[in-house]
């Protein structure tokens, strides 16, 4: 029996960030019995730009750990960024990924397939991106220095690396990539000996850059 459960959907570009299809679902859950935890609900009175990005995320993965017995996917899911990596942990976890209706049911089946082998590229990427804000300290102010698409030029370099060749000539592929395109200094030149660790960096600066991108326009 589903008692307590996470609400996962999209909110980033959707109009009062989809506030209204949270607090709904909320109040339908609750009113079936059911303990809820919804990110709509995380308490911030302050500016966007100073939303506590990092406590709301190792509140809201806690929950899905410790506390849901499902997770519950609201329309438009596939579309956000954030609900596809709670989903990816909830599989991990082995915590159901289930609708709104078969929670009110109080039953239900996973939505799509767990995340598994061969369909996490998502998570991994997510995972390495966590990890640039909290252990390399790779903050959104220290980002906001790299005015000139030095996070997308490394980012190709890691890809590039995966290609098995270099453009445009016979030159190693790491060589090519270090010598010609690395935007930084050599020391913060990493590359490994496994193709998707590479791709996991690739798409993680690439992240990177497209978030400072959304907040140079927002704040424009």
């Amino acid at each position: 029996m589903i008692k307590s459960v996470y609400l996962s959907g999209p909110m980033t570009g959707i109009q009062g960030f989809n506030y209204p299809a949270f607090n709904s679902a909320a109040a339908q859950l609750r009113a079936a019995g059911i303990r809820v935890c919804s990110p709509a609900e995380y308490p911030h009175d302050g500016p966007l730009e100073d939303f506590p990005i990092r406590d709301a995320f190792a509140s809201y993965c806690d929950f899905i750990c410790y506390a849901a017995d499902a997770v519950v996917l609201l329309d438009g899911w596939e579309t956000s960024d954030g609900a596809r990596v709670e989903k990816a942990l909830a599989d991990r976890i082995g915590v159901p990924t289930i609708t709104l209706a078969a929670a009110l049911s109080g039953g239900g089946i996973d939505i799509i397939k767990p995340v598994g082998f061969g369909n996490d590229g998502v998570a991994r990427i997510a995972a390495e991106r966590s990890r640039h804000l909290s252990k390399e300290g790779f903050t959104p102010e220290k980002d906001a220095r790299h005015r000139f698409g030095e996070m997308a030029a490394a980012a190709a370099c890691y890809a590039l690396i995966c290609s098995g060749r270099a453009a445009y000539s016979n030159v190693a592929p790491i060589a090519r990539a270090t010598v010609e395109f690395w935007p930084w200094d050599s020391a913060w030149w990493k590359p490994s000996a496994d193709s998707r660790r590479n791709l996991e960096k690739a798409g993680a600066l690439i992240a990177a850059e497209i978030d400072r991108l959304d907040r140079l326009e927002f704040n424009s």
